[in-house]
């Protein structure tokens, strides 16, 4: 039986990707080939939390206060790593998520799923910060699940017929208090 549960696991997180291969997976290439994607912008607030051996700065809608669904860490010491590194961290069911600040671009694309932890996705270099911090904003680009698209699992959806205007959004995230995020680099 735990081998048929494995089997099951690996062929449904294979079938989970959206990304086709069609093309080289990069912040650029991933907006040039969902052309119509949606563009919205919000104004946040940046809140740093210094932990014992990482911080994280959370962000907040400052019209409404209530909380984003993505997060940065800063990882002082994890298990063998002895470099402090930075990492990007959301709270909602995606295939693909993207950062921009002037000429540092992250995207990753993996199979979504609502495990917390702290590493983050990827490792993001300090200049990507520094930038934010500069101009007071970043981009977010998120891609939505589409098996999970309306909250509950839909194992024969069709995602090819889901338009990227519904699927795929660019995200202006204005930061009132950049300097919040200098607190986060220390």
């Amino acid at each position: 039986m735990p081998n048929a549960l494995i089997i099951i696991f690996l062929l449904t997180s294979t079938f989970a990707f959206a990304h086709n291969d069609s093309y080289e997976m990069s912040y650029h290439n991933f907006l040039k080939n969902n052309i119509g994607y949606k563009e919205d912008k919000i104004s946040v607030v940046a809140k740093n939390f210094k932990k014992d051996n990482y911080s994280e700065v959370l962000f907040f809608d400052s019209q409404t206060n209530v909380r984003c669904f993505f997060e940065f860490n800063n990882h002082y010491l994890l298990s063998e790593r002895s470099d402090k590194h930075y990492s990007i961290t959301n709270w909602a069911w995606f295939n693909t998520i993207g950062i921009r600040a002037k000429d540092k671009d992250y995207i990753w694309h993996y199979s979504p799923s609502m495990q917390r932890g702290n590493n983050g996705k990827g490792v993001i270099e300090k200049q990507f910060f520094l930038n934010a911090i500069e101009d007071g904003y970043f981009i977010l680009v998120y891609e939505w699940n589409w098996r999970n698209f309306d909250g509950y699992w839909k194992e024969d959806f069709d995602y090819t017929k889901i338009p990227s205007e519904k699927r795929v959004v660019k995200l202006l995230v204005n930061v009132e208090n950049p300097d919040e995020l200098k607190t986060f680099l220390d």
